[in-house]
Order: C-alpha cells, then structure tokens, then sequence
C-alpha cells in the first residue's frame, strides 16, 4: 500500500468494517479509541515520513471517522458528559 494512485482515497467509500479492516482490527470488540489510533497511527507516521501526504491524509482520515462513529455507537459517552455536567454546575439533569 504504498502507491495512492492504485487506491480509493475517499473515506466516504468505504463503510465502517472496510475501515476496520483495512487496519486489522475488525475482529476486536468492542473497538476503543485506544485500539483506533494504535492502529492507524503508525500508517499516518510512516506516509508522513515518506512524504507521501496523499496516504498520510487518507489514513489520518479513517481515524477520524472511527473516532466519530464509535462516539455516535457509544450513547453512555453523552450520559457521562452530562453527569459531569451537572456534578460541576450543581444541576439536577
């Protein structure tokens, strides 16, 4: 995978588990941030290095969208934020 012009760089073309496939870990779950960005970090660092920007933007794009969709799959993340909310305000939500 080192040549862009033989690959699709648009993230929107691809679904969720082509993404986690595409960095070997459709088979963890649940799937975290951690696992993510350990897993995609390494392919943004070694495009970068190798000034190959079109990769390193393409794989700095499916972390982000992993990101986001485990953010939207995780509803306990929005409860958390307003528990804490509340516990600083002194709100009763």
């Amino acid at each position: 995978m080192s040549n862009s012009d033989d690959m699709n760089l648009n993230v929107q073309d691809y679904d969720q588990e082509d993404l986690l496939t595409l960095l070997n870990i459709q088979d963890k779950d649940p799937i975290n941030y951690d696992d993510i960005v350990n897993a995609s970090q390494p392919y943004i660092e070694k495009y970068t290095s190798e000034d190959n920007y079109d990769l390193a933007n393409f794989f700095q794009q499916v972390q982000n969208q992993l990101l986001e969709d485990i953010d939207y799959d995780e509803p306990e993340n929005i409860q958390k934020k307003e528990v804490y909310f509340s516990d600083i305000c002194g709100l009763n939500i």
